[in-house]
């Protein structure tokens, strides 16, 4: 059996690993994932995607997959985080002049907020960490967990290589995703495991 790594130990390892990835180095493997992102059956399929735009340091950067996507004719949209609600919702994406960047340093949209996701039919996900089996590992809050709630649309989770681990220490709090990609692969999860919440 293959060792489990603590949740801890996985967001350790990641911090250090994203603030040793240089920008270009970033932008490289981000447009790798891009390349594997639009080649998915669900994501030429989906009409209205809730997509995340991060500006933290080695984050994988979307900003050109989100313009390319509406360039697709897809509707995007952007969490808003409500802190004291510990909970996202909803902006759609109408520039890149009508956006902030919130408290979480994910660009949020200033315009048609709301907490209807029922439309929505893709969610592309940020994370720290991720497990093979497609258990995300977030900051420790619960605003993704919270907001896959309100809709069954498939999610997808979008990483660099050193955030993917074996096996990873999980609990309720995290939940599975539909597939993974990073700049080298498409992982698929067990689809049968996706609303599993006890481990």
């Amino acid at each position: 059996m293959k060792e489990i790594i603590p949740k801890t130990e996985a967001r350790k390892i990641v911090f250090e690993r994203r603030a040793a990835i240089g920008e270009k180095e970033v932008r490289r493997k981000s447009q790798k994932i891009a390349e594997n992102l639009f080649s998915l059956d669900e994501t030429l399929a989906a009409k209205n995607i809730l997509f995340y735009a991060s500006t933290i340091k080695g984050d994988v950067y979307t900003k050109g997959m989100i313009d390319y996507l509406i360039g697709m004719g897809k509707v995007i949209s952007l969490p808003k985080l409500h802190k004291t609600q510990c909970r996202f919702f909803r902006g759609v994406f109408l520039g890149w002049d009508k956006t902030v960047v919130g408290e979480d340093m994910f660009i949020e949209s200033t315009v048609a907020v709301d907490d209807n996701f029922d439309d929505i039919d893709l969610i592309i996900v940020p994370s720290v960490a991720v497990s093979l089996d497609g258990r995300r590992i977030g900051i420790g809050k619960e605003y993704y967990s919270n907001l896959i709630s309100k809709t069954l649309a498939p999610r997808i989770l979008l990483a660099f290589e050193f955030q993917v681990f074996n096996r990873i220490e999980t609990t309720r709090k995290e939940f599975n995703v539909s597939k993974i990609i990073t700049e080298r692969r498409i992982i698929p999860v067990n689809i049968s495991e996706m609303y599993d919440k006890i481990r």
